[in-house]
């Protein structure tokens, strides 16, 4: 890739969530050893470090990728290109995509309306209750299922109900906001009740498994 072009690349940011043109400040090429052949010779393959700034939001995502990825420097498609920051949360493969798809949504309004954000966040719960065929009257109703089929521990319970209030509070009052630490609370309080019922018990199998 030619660090001269181009000066600018066209992908999603991280940050806000608009596909956008992309100012890049920093071009850096690094020459990284892959392995050594069966000849014994190093293998190396050059390493592209690029910042872009997103024009929109200004926030900067820092992405990578090696030269064996390009055919044509001129027609890189930059979402598909590893994105090293923002950091990007990895779900495991049993993971609903309904699920997927609500959290990934949610993140890209999160710094731009964290009202938003909660609203997605509490509808990430609803998507969280019908896959694991919770029923009930209510939200409310649902999430005890959960909490009594998952044997979930208190504080994640209290971290549920944050979830599921806040996100009342944003839908029914219009004075009210959400300030981003309480937003980056939601971020984490979903996550951890993710890890908890899709990531934890596949690794235990794992685990169980490589003791038999």
């Amino acid at each position: 890739m030619d660090k001269k072009v181009p000066k600018t690349e066209i992908f999603t940011c991280s940050h806000c969530g608009n596909k956008t043109d992309h100012k890049q400040l920093l071009f850096h090429s690094q020459k990284v050893m892959l392995g050594v052949s069966p000849y014994g010779d190093k293998v190396e393959a050059d390493n592209y470090i690029l910042v872009f700034e997103c024009p929109t939001c200004t926030g900067i995502t820092v992405k990578s990728l090696f030269s064996e990825e390009i055919d044509d420097p001129n027609e890189v498609d930059m979402d598909y290109v590893t994105t090293l920051y923002p950091s990007q949360k990895k779900f495991p493969e049993n993971m609903p995509k309904t699920i997927v798809k609500i959290y990934q949504e949610s993140v890209r309004v999160k710094r731009i309306s964290p009202v938003s954000f909660s609203l997605l966040i509490r509808k990430g719960l609803e998507a969280l209750c019908e896959d694991q065929k919770a029923t009930g009257n209510s939200l409310k109703d649902k999430l005890k299922v959960i909490v009594k089929k998952m044997e979930l521990p208190s504080k994640f319970v209290e971290m549920i109900d944050s979830i599921r209030l806040l996100g009342n509070k944003s839908a029914h009052d219009l004075d009210y906001s959400i300030t981003n630490e309480q937003a980056d609370s939601l971020d984490y309080f979903f996550t951890a009740i993710i890890e908890y019922v899709y990531v934890a018990p596949n690794k235990i199998a794992e685990i169980q498994k490589s003791l038999a």
